[in-house]
């Protein structure tokens, strides 16, 4: 007997989205007028042929991707056409109440999916693949609040120093939760824990811990209010996660759904409800976040179920796996779009109209070679996943014949480490030479721990190519200094008008 596959095999689903969040209220703690307006909604299948999704689950409507037009009309449909969300709270995700008794408004709808093997759903939670991001609409006005006293570098979990009067602006990604709910519960996604001004979430575990919710002190401390937050916040509801190697990247601890098979449609199919909410309890739920346009990434990992083993019978060698039965291909015959053959040892399906002769495996070709590896002739989405010399790409945008790990190409390397070739976003993390830095503007090809570069390196250290604003404080020589004014480049033990010794 051949022995039964037990490889793990990974799909990729790819779901992005855009809303705009446009917060009207003074504070979402206390004021239920705040609103957040929806303008677009985009979801997208990766590489994966696979696995096929739906917002219904009705025959004829699973696809491998939806356009922006599909989506909005879905939620136009469901919601209206001006329909606004107002901060809620949820302790499971499930059950979603306003604050201060009020209707709770959020979105939600059904994803359905359907597959050809028997597959665990899970949410890829590497954060080059699977986010929450956010923007200033363009011609709005900046929501802020002003500080109401000094506030010490990571008194909230933020990097600098907050001097007393300066303008404080949150952003809509840190308040943003995700539920997703299957056969077992819901999984909360709590997409940015370690950013914004949530000292309680971020700190949680370590010792001499103590809980820091910058929104909640503003209203206590400035309008004497006794507010605490629910004990739920401060438990941890949401999910982790961690580096699986055999699958090559980052999933949720959680599993959020199984596949199960659908006599009736001959598939393996399952349903999620999908929640979003903005966390009114979160410490950057409050006016700063007024007509953010966030940006959301979710990309699935269908981790199909091993096989049981079957006995080998004496003497006989498994060899490989064999290939699909599907037809060789032959040169005198035409293929209809999503025919699958096997050329060359490999699996080609078509991605649209293939003419007699047009072979597969050739750059400007109709056929698409399923496999994870990167492929010149192959043609990729923004958001489809490849391997390439061992290492994991994700496309930027439409890209075919653009080797990954080029300056020129439009690949991003799915790693903590820093890459000349990756492109970076304001306040993005990275990894160079064993220290970490985060970025203070968008960049590319500019290399961390250069004066010139960037880059800002995440220690109380003075570091030369740290740039440094007044009241930071870092430690030099053994002995602690505050900064003056904005500096660079400038020891602090050698320009006492610049830094004070504390």
């Amino acid at each position: 007997m051949r022995r039964k596959n037990k490889k793990l095999i990974f799909s990729i689903l790819g779901l992005i989205i855009a809303a705009a969040v446009a917060v009207t209220s003074t504070y979402a703690w206390l004021s239920m007028n705040s609103t957040s307006t929806i303008e677009g909604f985009n979801i997208d299948i990766g590489n994966n042929r696979k696995l096929l999704i739906s917002f219904t689950g009705e025959e004829g409507s699973y696809k491998a991707y939806m356009t922006s037009a599909d989506i909005q009309d879905y939620l136009a449909g469901k919601y209206g056409e001006d329909f606004s969300l107002y901060p809620a709270q949820s302790a499971d995700g499930i059950a979603i109440s306003g604050l201060g008794g009020e209707e709770a408004s959020y979105i939600s709808f059904d994803l359905y999916f359907q597959s050809n093997v028997k597959s665990d759903i899970y949410l890829d939670a590497n954060p080059d693949a699977t986010y929450v991001r956010s923007s200033r609409k363009s011609g709005s006005g900046v929501g802020y609040v002003r500080a109401w006293k000094d506030i010490p570098a990571g008194s909230y979990g933020q990097h600098g120093h907050i001097q007393s009067g300066q303008e404080i602006v949150a952003h809509a990604k840190d308040a943003v939760r995700i539920s997703f709910m299957g056969q077992e519960g819901a999984v909360i996604w709590y997409p940015n824990p370690h950013t914004g001004y949530n000292k309680d979430i971020n700190l949680h575990d370590e010792p001499g811990f103590e809980p820091k919710n910058l929104a909640l002190d503003y209203l206590n401390e400035v309008y004497g209010y006794s507010l605490a937050v629910p004990e739920y916040y401060l438990n941890k509801n949401f999910s982790t996660n961690f580096y699986n190697p055999e699958a090559g990247n980052y999933i949720i601890t959680d599993k959020l759904l199984s596949l199960e098979y659908d006599e009736e449609k001959e598939a393996y199919c399952g349903r999620l409800i999908v929640n979003i909410w903005l966390e009114g309890w979160d410490g950057d739920c409050f006016d700063s976040i007024t007509e953010d346009i966030l940006t959301i990434g979710m990309q699935f990992n269908s981790l199909t179920m091993p096989q049981q083993e079957e006995p080998e019978e004496p003497g006989e060698d498994p060899g490989e796996e064999p290939l699909p039965d599907y037809p060789l291909w032959e040169s005198n015959k035409a293929y209809q779009q999503g025919s699958y053959v096997i050329h060359n040892g490999r699996v080609f399906y078509a991605r649209y109209y293939a003419k007699a002769g047009d072979e597969p495996g050739i750059v400007g070709h109709p056929w698409q070679e399923v496999t994870d590896e990167w492929r010149p002739y192959n043609l990729y989405e923004e958001g489809d996943e490849v391997i390439y010399n061992g290492r994991r790409f994700r496309a930027r945008y439409y890209t075919v014949n653009e080797e990954p790990g080029l300056l020129t190409s439009p690949w991003q390397e799915i790693t903590d480490e820093w890459r000349p070739f990756n492109v970076y976003e304001k306040d993005d993390v990275v990894i160079h030479n064993g220290s970490q830095f985060y970025a203070r503007q968008d960049t590319k090809n500019q290399e961390p721990g250069l004066i010139s570069s960037p880059w800002q390196e995440i220690t109380d250290e003075w570091r030369p190519y740290n740039v440094y604003l007044k009241n930071d404080e870092v430690c030099y020589n053994g002995s602690r200094y505050r900064a003056k004014y904005w500096t660079q480049n400038d020891p602090p033990d050698e320009n006492p008008n610049i830094w004070q010794k504390i």
